[in-house]
């Protein structure tokens, strides 16, 4: 592999540029990752360079990366005198410091900067921490190198030179003679013409002191333009100045102009956004909810207090005496307004929960559920300040529900009780002639006679006849019982949704952390409002057992299609919480047929010592 120093030319780094290389060195920067590079010291006709030259990440090709004239290299210096060291510096505007790859080319580049130093640039580099070997080395280069030149320069010419020296002066000796002769009369001829020039030059002496005088009288007129200009660029300068300070005052006028519309702007933008009309002003203090249009005022003016209180403004305007009274007054006015409401509400709340049951239920001669649809219709009209409430004061709203929920229970708690108990009295009274019947068909001694036993036989088909009407009218009971609860379980679960704004999407959107209640809120409220219900429903499941222990299997049978029932209709979002309720019931309902099922087979068990025939028709009535 040949030299950078042979392959640079060759490849066309130096060419275009007529440039040829003189010595070559590779370093790379001290102190740093080692990346090699190659300074080149180069020269062109008129000019030396020194060039840092890399090789291309592709391929063999050269590129130059830095170029500095070397007339404009201040120092060199060599690092260390007694010893040999690589790094060397070079110092232009800044200083560079390299790393050579080998000392033999570090002692080659320096001698070669020192002699084109010598030769070119009078000496102007300034060599330092040279090796002195090194030094002396390029001395005797230098001496004799100078001797050989003089040496070169004069030499004695040979026996044949001279000859051939004398016949080429004897050949061209005429031509010589005659060039002399031509330069003495060339000579005579420029006298001849110089004592003319001199004869023209004195006539003219007049018209030279007239020039002079037109020159000065030039000189003068300039002079007197130069002073004019120079008052008129004295008095541009003033003039510049003026326009410079109106410049700075038309800035000052615009900037005030901005300030001023900017402090308008917002001002107009607190007034109309923090001002809260004199009317609603006056609803809010008296918080009077006593009619419906005072209830639509009231809520219009609290949807006004909420939108100023609302208003995003600057900390720093909260600092200013106007604003910060303005909220002090709306958040005076909100806090007046949340007592009032909240008593009034709470009041219909303890009014509602003070009634008393219908007489409609107490006289009425079949199954009527409660309607409490004309109590949600006195609610619905607060909803809107209800919202607002929540914005206001979450706080506050999240304890109104449990309020709700404690009054409303001791309504429900009376008229779920009074139905239960009416449901309990329809079922005996439609059963007393059943219970006639099983007491005449019960169940005789076991030492009868054979005719005996035929009577009993026919008693006993005449009871299961009975037993199957009461399964009947027990089912249609409790059909009617669910069919009556489920609309009262609806009404009142869509009703404290839409109130309360307790949905299931209601409390997404609020997001974890704003509110105390989660998603099943309308279920545990309705839980707390229907506390009676599920163990009223539990004694009269309790009271068709009682009176029928075969009736456990149609209750469980009806109970499970019912919830089946309505799982498929549109309603099923809505009854949640009847739903709960029927599945903890349906349980009980499952856990007294095992029981029925064990005693049974116990039965069974016991009266198989018996003939096969006596102990099916015994066993058979004395379970019933």
């Amino acid at each position: 592999m040949c030299r950078p120093k042979h392959v640079l030319p060759r490849l066309d780094v130096f060419n275009p540029q007529n440039e040829r290389l003189l010595e070559i060195v590779h370093v790379w920067k001290t102190g740093k990752k080692r990346k090699n590079s190659i300074l080149c010291v180069v020269g062109e006709p008129m000019q030396l360079f020194l060039e840092k030259v890399k090789k291309a990440d592709r391929g063999d090709q050269y590129k130059m990366t830095d170029r500095w004239p070397l007339k404009d290299l201040k120092l060199v210096d060599g690092k260390n005198v007694n010893q040999e060291c690589l790094a060397f510096e070079l110092q232009f505007d800044k200083i560079y410091k390299w790393t050579a790859v080998s000392a033999d080319e570090k002692n080659a580049f320096i001698r070669c900067l020192w002699k084109l130093n010598r030769r070119y640039l009078s000496s102007s580099i300034a060599f330092v921490s040279i090796p002195s070997c090194l030094l002396e080395e390029i001395r005797n280069t230098s001496t004799e190198a100078g001797d050989q030149a003089k040496h070169s320069a004069y030499q004695e010419m040979t026996p044949k030179e001279t000859a051939d020296m004398l016949k080429l002066m004897e050949e061209y000796e005429p031509i010589v003679n005659n060039s002399m002769a031509f330069a003495e009369k060339l000579s005579k001829d420029l006298q001849v013409l110089d004592e003319a020039n001199l004869q023209a030059i004195i006539s003219s002496e007049k018209q030279v002191t007239l020039l002079m005088g037109s020159i000065d009288e030039a000189l003068e007129e300039v002079a007197k333009v130069e002073e004019t200009l120079q008052v008129y660029n004295e008095l541009l300068g003033s003039v510049k100045q003026q326009m410079d300070h109106i410049q700075q005052g038309n800035s000052l006028l615009h900037q005030i102009d901005s300030n001023h519309e900017k402090l308008m702007s917002e001002i107009l933008f607190l007034t109309s956004n923090l001002d809260l009309s004199e009317k609603h002003r006056q609803v809010l203090s008296r918080g009077d909810l006593s009619s419906p249009s005072k209830v639509k005022a009231c809520i219009a003016a609290a949807e006004a207090l909420s939108s100023c209180m609302n208003v995003q403004i600057q900390p720093g305007y909260r600092k200013l005496q106007a604003i910060a009274e303005q909220l002090i007054m709306f958040e005076t006015l909100k806090q007046n307004f949340e007592n009032s409401f909240i008593s009034h509400i709470t009041s219909i709340f303890e009014l509602q929960g003070n009634g008393q049951v219908p007489v409609r239920m107490q006289l009425a001669c079949k199954l009527i559920s409660p309607n409490h649809g004309p109590y949600h219709d006195d609610l619905l009209p607060y909803t809107p300040l209800m919202a607002w409430l929540k914005n206001a004061n979450p706080i506050l709203f999240h304890d109104l529900p449990k309020v709700y929920a404690w009054n409303l229970n001791r309504l429900y708690e009376r008229e779920i009780k009074a139905f239960f108990e009416l449901a309990r009295m329809l079922l005996l009274g439609r059963t007393k002639e059943y219970e006639r019947a099983k007491i005449s068909g019960h169940s005789p001694g076991m030492s009868r006679s054979s005719v005996a036993l035929r009577r009993e036989v026919l008693q006993s088909l005449m009871y299961l006849t009975v037993c199957v009407m009461y399964l009947i009218v027990s089912k249609q009971m409790l059909e009617q019982v669910l069919r009556e609860l489920q609309p009262l379980c609806i009404a009142e679960q869509r009703f404290i949704e839409k109130f309360f704004m307790l949905s299931q999407n209601a409390a997404d959107q609020e997001g974890p952390g704003v509110s105390q209640f989660g998603p099943k809120q309308p279920t545990q409220l309705l839980s707390e409002i229907f506390s009676s219900l599920e163990p009223e429903l539990r004694g009269f499941i309790d009271t068709c057992n009682k009176v029928q222990p075969f009736s456990c299997v149609q209750v469980l049978v009806t109970l499970n299609d019912y919830m089946f029932e309505m799982q498929g209709s549109s309603t099923a979002s809505s009854s949640s919480f009847l739903n709960m309720v029927l599945s903890n019931v349906l349980l009980l309902a499952k856990n007294n047929f095992n029981k029925c099922i064990v005693s049974e087979l116990q039965f069974i068990a016991h009266w198989s010592l018996f003939s096969h025939l006596s102990g099916a028709v015994r066993g058979f009535h004395t379970s019933c």
